[in-house]
């Protein structure tokens, strides 16, 4: 467990924390915008621009970008990816946390628990997706809420969960037959 946890903090803070933002700067919100709002110039100049408003801001569901525009307000990039990484580090806990109790209602499970978190803070694609500022964290948090909702039977809320994971990227629209 030291080592996992020791792994974790170096790879999903200490590495994330110095690295320029990964994939989520593709999507960020395009370089119309940040041509718009004259924030960051220099970033916006050297992406290329797609022709078209839709090509350029509509890649995934717009919760991506009703959630990523707060960040827009950081004076600089750097400031914007370290926020974004300690959301997406608070999202992980949160999902992480709410695993823990689908799976281990009861608390005298420690042994179930530590495994669980070993494997949790060793997942290379988990590493590479807060390194990256990945949407898809926000993604697994509603689906995981949704998850829990049902467990729960609370149809309403995992609707609703089930839906802004929908519209953060279309790929959970799987789960619409079941």
């Amino acid at each position: 467990l030291l080592y996992s946890a020791a792994h974790f903090l170096y790879s999903a803070v200490y590495y994330a924390w110095n690295a320029p933002g990964g994939d989520l700067l593709s999507t960020f919100p395009g370089p119309l915008m940040l041509r718009a709002a004259q924030m960051w110039p220099s970033l916006a100049k050297d992406w290329s621009a797609p022709q078209t408003f839709w090509q350029t801001l509509w890649n995934y569901g717009p919760v991506l970008h009703l959630a990523t525009f707060p960040f827009l307000l950081a004076p600089t990039q750097t400031q914007a990816m370290r926020l974004i990484l300690l959301c997406d580090l608070g999202l992980v806990v949160a999902t992480f946390a709410l695993w823990m109790r689908l799976l281990f209602p009861a608390r005298h499970h420690a042994l179930a628990w530590l495994g669980v978190a070993c494997i949790w803070l060793n997942y290379f694609p988990l590493l590479e997706a807060i390194t990256g500022r990945e949407i898809e964290l926000l993604e697994l948090f509603f689906l995981t809420v949704g998850i829990w909702a049902l467990r729960r039977e609370r149809e309403v809320t995992a609707g609703l969960a089930f839906g802004l994971a929908t519209m953060t990227k279309f790929l959970p629209v799987v789960f619409i037959p079941y």
